[in-house]
């Protein structure tokens, strides 16, 4: 890492790149996907047919987290007034961020406590604290304290990363996956919960999404140049990621460490997938909305699967996959109408922080 700027941006007005439109509607899709299918695998028999297409389906989601942190640490390099006021460009960050996330926090808490009854009030600070009121929410306590790792990297005169800065990162990454593998394998105590709300897993894919957009202008030529090899690789990460999922899934080990994105083949395909669709330079207008809802979907979509997976799990279709199908489509439908329908309502204002547009 180093405090000069010496790459060369692209102008500042612009703010739009219609492949990032792309990467982020199908990274929103990809966690409205792994959800979608993980309310059906408790219910499906391990090893049939249906297990089988329904744990593939989730495993090729396994890029969209990463692709969020990747875009990011992109977009706060790129634009290159954000460097020019890091206090205010944190602001602008925290509060597009924090008041859409306390509120439906906020609101779910009380859906749980008044409602479903599972909750007491006692639960709300240490919730909204953690990430706990919705499942999903952990990845709204490491964005934030991402943005406040930029913020105290440029103030300390750490403007531009290198491959030093890239290096140092992947290595930070590497070791904390390190240490869940051997926990996984019983080498080392199990890991606290918390350790899922920390940077550890994930800093290298921001710093990257750093690097990356300080030299895009070179990044993105060099990658269609060998968009081919970029691709076959992704089959081949694709593969892997299948694979190892389905080795820990099937041995004594536990689900959940089945299904995290902080697999070592799960890293790689995310990286190579983010870089397989920097090529498409044209997005169609329903990606466009996605994109644009993204954030609005992620903090409302969660208990939404959950209400819905519960009426429909019980009345499977033959096949399951229609039921599949049927609830994905029925929870992308209710998530974009009703953001839709609130946005329309509310003042622009109210829309910006109370759903992140």
């Amino acid at each position: 890492m180093t405090a000069s700027v010496s790459h060369t941006y692209y102008p500042a007005s612009r703010t739009r790149l219609p492949e990032f439109d792309l990467l982020r509607s199908f990274a929103i899709l990809g966690v409205v996907i792994i959800h979608v299918s993980g309310a059906f695998l408790p219910e499906v028999e391990r090893g049939s047919s249906f297990n089988l297409m329904l744990l593939a389906i989730n495993q090729l989601q396994r890029f969209c987290v990463p692709t969020f942190i990747l875009l990011s640490g992109f977009w706060l390099s790129y634009v290159p007034q954000n460097f020019e006021n890091p206090n205010a460009t944190l602001k602008k960050r925290l509060l597009r961020v924090v008041p859409p996330y306390v509120l439906w926090s906020l609101i779910f808490e009380f859906f749980y406590i008044f409602i479903v009854k599972n909750r007491s009030l006692s639960n709300i600070i240490p919730n909204l604290i953690l990430g706990k009121s919705v499942y999903v929410y952990y990845f709204i306590i490491l964005i934030l304290q991402f943005y406040l790792l930029w913020w105290i990297l440029v103030k300390f005169k750490i403007k531009t990363i290198g491959t030093r800065g890239l290096a140092i990162a992947l290595g930070v990454q590497l070791g904390s996956t390190l240490v869940r593998y051997s926990a996984l394998f019983g080498i080392i105590p199990p890991l606290h919960y918390l350790s899922d709300r920390l940077i550890l897993d994930w800093v290298f894919f921001f710093i990257l999404g750093w690097y990356i957009g300080q030299h895009y202008e070179r990044v993105r030529p060099w990658v269609i140049s060998r968009k081919k090899e970029i691709w076959m690789a992704i089959a081949c990460a694709i593969a892997l990621t299948i694979y190892e999922r389905n080795a820990i899934y099937f041995s004594s080990l536990t689900i959940n460490d089945a299904n995290n994105f902080t697999k070592l083949s799960s890293q790689i395909y995310a990286v190579l997938f983010f870089l397989g669709c920097l090529p498409f330079d044209r997005t169609l207008k329903p990606l466009k909305t996605l994109s644009r809802y993204s954030f609005a979907i992620y903090l409302i979509h969660a208990p939404i699967v959950n209400l819905e997976g519960r009426l429909l799990i019980h009345h499977f279709f033959v096949p399951i996959f229609p039921s599949f199908l049927l609830l994905l489509i029925g929870v992308l439908v209710l998530n974009v109408t009703f953001i839709y329908a609130l946005e329309k309502l509310l003042p622009k204002s109210a829309s910006r922080y109370l759903l992140g547009l």
